[in-house]
């Protein structure tokens, strides 16, 4: 139980990295040139299928306890 609490919270923030790069995208290019999405050593749309391998993970592990975590798991 505290493995599938460790990943799914450990995944969640990685997941808010992620979908802060989606945000920033813009500003990063413009102001912070030399971060790796500016720089091209990470697409975006590696990124967005980081977020969705992710997302299996965290799905997968919430399963492997309890089904009923689903539901927490989408709030």
């Amino acid at each position: 139980m505290i493995f599938t609490a460790f990943g799914v919270c450990l995944l969640m923030f990685l997941q808010l990295r992620i979908a802060d790069e989606f945000k920033d995208a813009d500003d990063d290019a413009r102001w912070r040139p030399y971060r790796p999405v500016p720089r091209g050593l990470v697409t975006l749309g590696e990124l967005r299928w980081l977020f969705v391998i992710t997302a299996l993970v965290q799905i997968g592990l919430v399963l492997a306890l309890d089904v009923r975590l689903l539901l927490v798991l989408a709030i």
